[in-house]
């Protein structure tokens, strides 16, 4: 925490890779990837191996792992959709508790999808295009 001031922007640390098996399972991954590159399907597709380029064993491997990690974020559920008390959204899309203000974008997925977010968001969009079209 920076301080104890609410409109102070927070500090947000991740720690990823943080824990020895994490990156671990990077480099386990590294040489899966390898060997599906590698092997006879592939033959025909695979020019040479670009990255990491050479058979890094060890500590080099785990650096690599560590220096070519990155992460997109994309924020969802924070504006949770359901029937219960603790949600935000309703089915129609409406904050509850706040007149004339619905919400259309990924904030409402109670869970995130084991997809690309872009395509629940188009759908939830077509969804609010539904809802505001429709006689009242």
């Amino acid at each position: 925490m920076k301080s104890s001031d609410p409109r102070d922007r927070p500090i947000v640390e991740p720690n990823y890779l943080s824990h020895p098996e994490d990156v671990a399972a990077l480099m386990r991954s590294i040489e899966v990837c390898r060997q599906i590159g590698n092997s006879a399907a592939m033959r025909p597709f695979a020019l040479r191996e670009v990255a990491p380029g050479k058979d890094l064993k060890g500590e080099e491997l785990a650096n690599f792992a560590r220096d070519g990690a990155s992460t997109f974020y994309h924020a969802s559920g924070t504006c949770r959709m359901g029937a219960d008390p603790q949600a935000v959204v309703d089915a129609k899309l409406r904050v509850n508790g706040v007149s004339n203000l619905r919400i259309a974008d990924s904030s409402i997925m109670p869970r995130i999808p084991g997809a690309a977010l872009m395509a629940a968001c188009v759908h939830i969009g077509e969804r609010m295009a539904e809802i505001l079209s429709a006689p009242a």
